[in-house]
């Protein structure tokens, strides 16, 4: 199972919230209309973020994976750990969008937020792949 498959429900992965974002980000307006869908598209982040977080750390996601491939348990542990980081970056940059007139400093958070999301969705594709295709020789 990827936890980025669209196919997968709450684990759907963040991608897709991060490309909203995104888009925002490189649409970039002063309009109050550019702030208020920045802020939107922040909580929907946080509601796919903490799906995701839930899955891997609550619904213990990769627990099969870890007992048959221990050694990705620490990779494991680190994806749950990233979690947490990215949320608190989500809500920094929610209180830019609240704190600053301008949308330049928004941008600033929402691409560092943007960067850690996509390093760590490279991180679940590569756990994926080291436990369900090299260790347990299936399809990821």
């Amino acid at each position: 199972m990827m936890i980025t498959s669209d196919t997968t429900g709450s684990t759907a992965g963040l991608a897709p919230a991060a490309g909203r974002l995104a888009d925002l980000a490189a649409r970039r307006s002063e309009d109050s209309t550019w702030f208020a869908e920045v802020e939107a598209e922040l909580l929907a982040f946080r509601v796919s973020l903490a799906d995701h977080s839930r899955a891997i750390v609550e619904d213990d996601l990769y627990h099969d994976a870890q007992w048959k491939a221990p050694r990705i348990t620490n990779q494991v542990r680190r994806l749950g750990t990233e979690c947490f980081k990215i949320d608190e970056l989500a809500a920094l940059s929610l209180v830019a969008v609240h704190s600053s007139s301008r949308s330049a400093a928004i941008v600033e958070t929402l691409d560092q937020l943007l960067r850690l999301a996509a390093r760590h969705e490279s991180r679940a594709l590569a756990i994926d792949h080291e436990a369900y295709c090299v260790d347990l020789g299936g399809q990821g």
